[in-house]
Parts: C-alpha cells; structure tokens; sequence
C-alpha cells in the first residue's frame, strides 16, 4: 500500500510537470531586483513585484526574509507607480483593506525572521510595487575569500513569480573571473558588463546565488572563521554542476526524484535530454571505491600531510581518487585548470597578459600562444590540447583570445561533452593497469554478482599521499620552509594545487614564505585569476548540451547553508 501511494504520488506529480504553467497563474507577472553593494559590503536592494490585483481578498503583500544569521535589515521602505507609501511604527494584519493602503511596516519575529509588509492599495491588472531596503552586510568574510551567499527569492513565496531577474553590482565592476553559481530555478547567471545577472527562464522554486570574490575586496563587518569550500561543499549537496560553474537541470531536492524521473520517462516517453538532466544522470555513474570507507575520510585525516608530489603518472589517472575524496569539488574543471599550468610550466604555450587599458567595461585581450606539443600527455590531456591547437589554426595569426576560444569550444561541444563523460572510465582503466584498483566480484542475491572497485594497498597509499599533499598544501606556511632547497619546485606544486582548486590561494602562501615567488616563478596572480577563464570555457562548453550560460547556469536543485530566503505573498 505505501508503495502503491508513492507511484500516485509519482504519477499526479509528472501530470503536474506537464500542465501548461498557465493553468497555476496567479498574475504574478515578475520580480525584478537590483543589488547595489559599497565597499563596506552593504547590499542597497531595490525590488519590482508586478502583479495582477483585481481578483483576490487580498488586503496586504509581504516579503518574508528568514535565516539571517546576524545580518540585519534595515532602511524599508515601498512605493507604487511612483507614490511614496507612509511607514506604519505598528504593522497590524488584521487591519481593513483601506486602513492599509498606501502604508508599509515591518513585523519582527525574531532577529533571525522579518516581514516587510505593505498595503495592496489599489485593485489594479498591474500594481507595481518597489520595495527597498538594506542588508547590512550582505557580504560575508571569510578565511580565503569574501562571500555573497543569498536567497533573494524565498522557496516559500505563494504564489511564485512568472520570471525573475537579479542584478548585483558593486562599487567597482565585478571581475570576469569571479565565481558565481546559482540554485532553485531553470535559467542562468552570467558577468554582463561587470555585473552579475541570475534571470529565470522557466521553473521556479527559489532564487539563491552564491559567489566568490578575492579575499579584501570589500570591508564588511561580518566574518566568520570558514573557508569558501566548507560553503560551497554542502551548496553542492543536491545540486546538479559539480564539473563546472553549471548547467541548467531540472532536478528536485527530495529523495523521490530518481523514482520520479523513471516515472516521466515510462509514462510519458520522454527523453532525459528534454529537461536537462543528462549530466545529473551521468554524475551518478561516477565510479565509487567499495573499501573508501577503511580510509578515515578527509576531515578526520586533516592533520595527515604529505610533501612530496604524490605521483608521478599522468595527471588524469588521479581523476577517479579526486572524486571519492572530495566528491562535491568541481573535479573537471580543476583537471582543466591543472593542465593549462602543465603546459606553460612546460614551456608548450605562453600566456600573453594583455597590458592596454580597454576601459572598465571591456574585456582584457589576453592570448594563448602555442609553442610545441607537450611531452608524455595522457589521453584526456592529449584530447584537450587538441582543442587549444583547433582554436589556434582558426586563428590568422595563431594567438587565442579568451573571446576566440570560446567561440571555437562552442562549436565543438558535443565531443567535448563526450570527452568529459569518457574521463572516469580513462583514469579507472590506468589506475587498474598500474596496480592502484582492482575490480572485485561480490555475490548478491538470487546468485547475481556485482563487480566492484577496491583500492589495492598501493592504491590506499596513493589516496593518502594525495589527501596529505593537499593538507600540506593548505597549511603550507606553517611548514618548516627549510625543506625547499630551489623554489622551482613550487612550479611544480602549483598544477597540484590547481588540481585542488586551491591554486590562487596556495600562490599566496608561496609569496608570503617566499616573496621572491612573485618574480621568480613562473606563474603570478594575474595569470591564475585569468587563465581560469580559459579552463571554464572549456568545461562550460562541455556542458552546453542543455540551458548553457556563458557565465555559468542555475541548477534547480542544491544552495543549502547560506543566507536569506523565506517567502511572502498575499494575506
């Protein structure tokens, strides 16, 4: 009986997904809001709601805004169509239609929950409110970086908007190279013009971005003692874009959405493809290690480090031990990131820092210029540089614009998604014939058996050293720096700590224990903040199959542990 329930369930939640979205329409035409954030990383918000007035019981509208950990919100006020509202001292929901209108108010329930409340006022097809107000900060400190991590459209808002848009802006234009992602609609986010723009173009459940800026660059007044990943790791729990900075899935945050995939699928015969979900799928195939769990995991081996390169084979074999250590990094694009450092490390292609002054708006004209093939490349790595020289021979003159690349991964993107979906069965396959896994079979019921991947001894020795190599990474200005007799090694560290996603930060603790790094070594800031653009391109591209984004796309599910949210409507 109670699986009988679950496929009903099942079956009237995929009639739901087909109905035209117009038969649930409330006249919640849009909300369109603008984030103005100073240097002391104060968000100065500006909110448009659009709705349809005339047939509801309506006397009040209300945003509700939950979870603010400390942030407060500040400076509320509402207008329509250009009239000021007046501020109510005591917000009563019990008031009369009339005894509301052209007021607004707040009810506080608790530092940690608001109601920013105002009077319908008119019986109008379209009433356009503007709400404003601050939160103060909206930026968070954290160890590594500094942080936006906001709901600005809450999962509880009823009924839901048409289309959303949210632009975020701050004192200076955002840089190209900052991350961002977003969760809890179908749409994207991208950089336009030095701002962040997050803009649904289908479903909605909530509107939550998250973003990544160097540490320094705004002075907010809240710090927490965290570091970026220990966000962005449980952001990524539920959501569908662990390769990259995203594409758009359609995927659900509860646990019946496998079930409930299978169910569209039988019923209606529709392929994955139609809602974007063929990466999720394909992330789920990712090869697990049967035994990992006789390792400590990597929060309980934190104090373990290792200082030597872990391996010395190439750097996809490795791909299959990043993924079950740290699951929800962006693996992919990490890989990328690492061989494009290999490739200048090894004099193969130069980056070519672009020094003119375009203007604040326009985009930097850095190059890559190719100088040889690189030695002993593995299959992946090979695959990938293919690309790059494809990019250079479209080119007159040889040299690729971060511009010109894209353009050239684009079109090429379905065997670059095919590549990215052989990477695991390339590194399961070295790790195997080196001796690293073995594939084992286990007796399951009915006198089945189901092949499974160990990691030998060797293996678990490699698994150490890499976990190790990147604590010892992480802590690297605590070491005894007397170990490094030629500073050249720390080239050599640096595509390890790309691989880790951590290459900005490792190149910070480098120059603080060696200032002569910055002169020295082959890599600077400049060019780790911005060959990461070409990285990202690539693994974009990879992903582009469905709702791609230039900057990144939303994915529905994921976006747990930040800030904001909540909802509102009508009462």
């Amino acid at each position: 009986m109670k699986n009988l329930h679950k496929l009903g369930k099942i079956f009237f939640l995929s009639l739901l997904i087909f109905l035209p979205k117009t038969a649930f329409a409330d006249g919640f035409d849009h909300i369109n809001i603008d984030v103005d954030i100073d240097k002391n990383g104060i968000g100065n918000i500006r909110e448009e709601w659009q709705i349809d007035e005339r047939d509801n019981d309506f006397t009040e509208r209300y945003k509700n805004i939950q979870n603010l950990k400390g942030l407060k919100v500040e400076d509320f006020s509402v207008s329509m169509d250009g009239k000021n509202f007046s501020p109510k001292d005591q917000w009563d929901i019990d008031e009369n239609f009339d005894q509301k209108a052209y007021k607004y108010g707040r009810i506080d329930y608790s530092d940690d929950d608001v109601d920013l409340c105002w009077g319908i006022s008119e019986r109008n097809e379209n009433n356009t409110y503007e709400l404003k107000y601050k939160i103060n900060p909206i930026i968070i400190g954290l160890n590594d970086s500094d942080m936006l991590f906001f709901e600005f459209v809450g999962a509880y808002l009823d009924p839901e908007p048409d289309n959303f848009t949210i632009k975020i802006n701050s004192y200076k234009p955002i840089d190209e190279a900052t991350k961002m992602w977003a969760f809890g609609y179908e749409g994207d986010i991208n950089n336009k013009n030095g701002s962040i723009v997050a803009k649904s173009t289908g479903d909605i459940n909530k509107g939550r971005v998250l973003l990544k800026f160097p540490k320094g660059t705004f002075k907010t007044s809240y710090t927490e003692d965290k570091s970026f990943d220990d966000y962005k790791d449980l952001a990524f729990e539920g959501a569908s874009f662990e390769d990259s900075e995203g594409t758009a899935q359609l995927t659900d945050d509860d646990s019946d959405f496998p079930a409930l995939l299978v169910a569209i699928v039988t019923i209606f015969g529709v392929g994955l493809g139609a809602f974007g979900i063929k990466k999720a799928v394909d992330a789920a195939n990712t090869y697990k290690l049967a035994n990992i769990k006789e390792i400590p995991d990597v929060k309980n081996i934190k104090q373990h480090t290792y200082d030597q390169i872990p391996y010395d084979g190439n750097l996809e074999d490795l791909y299959l031990i990043a993924t079950n250590a740290y699951p929800n990094k962006t693996n992919f694009d990490n890989l990328i990131n690492a061989f494009f450092l290999k490739w200048i490390n090894e004099g193969a292609i130069d980056f070519i820092e672009d020094k003119k002054d375009h203007g604040l708006f326009k985009k930097s004209l850095d190059q890559i210029k190719i100088n040889h093939k690189p030695a002993n490349m593995g299959e992946i790595e090979e695959d990938l540089f293919a690309y790059l020289l494809g990019a250079a021979n479209e080119r007159s003159n040889g040299y690729i614009t971060e511009s010109a690349f894209e353009k050239y991964m684009r079109k090429n993107h379905k065997s670059l998604e095919n590549l990215a979906q052989r990477i695991d069965k390339v590194s399961l396959k070295n790790l195997l014939s080196k001796g690293y896994v073995e594939k084992i079979s286990k007796p399951k019921m009915r006198g089945r058996t189901k092949e499974e991947i160990y990691l030998t001894t060797k293996g678990m020795d490699l698994y150490k050293k890499f976990v190790g190599f990147k604590n010892y990474l992480d802590d690297y200005e605590s070491i005894d720096t007397r170990k490094i007799n030629d500073v050249s090694i720390l080239d050599k560290y640096m595509i390890y700590a790309a691989l880790f996603g951590i290459s900005e930060e490792a190149y910070d603790r480098f120059v603080n224990v060696y200032p002569d790094y910055e002169y020295y070594g082959f890599y600077n800031y400049y060019m780790l903040h911005h060959i990461s653009n070409y990285s990202n391109t690539t693994s974009t591209a990879g992903n582009s199959s469905s709702f791609t984004g230039a900057g990144g796309s939303a994915s529905f599910g994921g976006g747990a542990g930040g800030f904001g949210g909540g909802g509102g409507g009508g009462r």
